[in-house]
């Protein structure tokens, strides 16, 4: 994956500010942008409100800042599960089940992160269709996760293309919709649970056996449909 895009995500420059960033995280994660409020994040991160407010001027800024935290996590996460499928030179049906399972692993050890990741993700798209203005930062850090993924999913398709599983020219879109799939029914399932509670290891087991099984069932020759994706699991 591109490595020149990890610049654009803030590095947290003391260990205030990153204990600022991880409570407001679990703040945001559990409550929500709405209802988090500025006072409890200093409350939780144990600093003084002129403190938080000399970092963060706004609760937007906050969030976005959280946001990008947590897109920089799940960046490294995918770069370094496309590495390891690169190297060992996994098929396409095994790239697809790999990158599936990481991004498993990460709801699974980061729940904060990755509910924070959908939410931000929700915002940016309501705010553009409101018309409100995104930062420039806020729209770096979407840029790189999009074009993370995009590299991923054209890697993917010219591996399913190569292994003859589609016409030349189409494994970018067919691997864009399966990898659509799998990723959709991780969020699902990481989403829709109870705030706070965490999966049990046969829930993991369960469903990253399920994610494996759908990605190596793929008929990459035709497009999947997401929702008989959640509905099986």
């Amino acid at each position: 994956m591109r490595s020149e895009s990890a610049a654009i995500v803030p590095e947290p420059d003391n260990s205030r500010m990153v204990s600022i960033l991880e409570k407001a995280t679990d703040l945001f994660a559990a409550r929500g942008f709405e209802a988090s409020i500025m006072d409890e994040v200093a409350e939780a991160a144990a600093c003084t409100r002129r403190t938080l407010y000399r970092y963060f001027p706004t609760k937007d800024e906050l969030f976005w800042r959280c946001f990008g935290r947590a897109v920089g996590l799940v960046l490294e996460r995918q770069r370094l599960t496309a590495r390891a499928c690169v190297t060992a030179r996994l098929r396409a049906r095994d790239y697809l089940a790999a990158w599936a399972g990481a991004y498993l692993d990460f709801a699974v050890e980061r729940p904060a992160e990755f509910r924070l990741v959908m939410e931000g993700r929700e915002r940016a798209s309501t705010a553009g269709a409101s018309g409100l203005p995104l930062t420039d930062a806020t729209l770096g850090w979407l840029i790189a996760f999009q074009g993370d993924v995009k590299e991923g999913v054209s890697l993917l398709g010219r591996l399913i293309e190569e292994e003859g599983g589609c016409s030349a020219g189409e494994g970018a879109a067919h691997a864009g919709s399966f990898l659509v799939v799998l990723l959709a029914t991780v969020e699902f399932h990481s989403r829709y649970r109870e705030v706070g509670i965490p999966f049990s290891s046969d829930e993991v087991r369960s469903l990253r056996n399920f994610l494996c099984g759908l990605a190596r069932s793929f008929d990459f020759a035709s497009t999947p449909e997401i929702s008989g994706a959640k509905e099986q699991a």
